[in-house]
């Protein structure tokens, strides 16, 4: 993965879980992209913390539907208003 997009997935990670340790929001996000079907990596891990909202919970429940069907993620934090 290229550094400046990692870096600005930790960027945006610790700027959407301010409280939480930014080691650990990544250790979940990697998660995500480990299986040669999981594409996108990256920007579908920015997809997940946009709707995610700063919410652990949220969090996990997002990563394992992207692990399901990562174009969900996708379709659904780009396209549709968070609120």
């Amino acid at each position: 993965m290229p550094a400046p997009v990692r870096d600005m997935v930790r960027l945006v990670a610790a700027d959407c879980f301010p409280s939480e340790d930014p080691e650990v929001v990544m250790w979940y996000l990697d998660q995500y992209g480990v299986e040669p079907y999981e594409m996108e990596r990256e920007r579908v891990q920015l997809g997940v913390l946009r709707l995610a909202q700063g919410d652990p919970d949220k969090l996990l429940y997002f990563i394992g539907l992207a692990k399901t069907d990562y174009r969900d993620i996708l379709a659904w934090a780009e396209n549709y208003p968070i609120a």
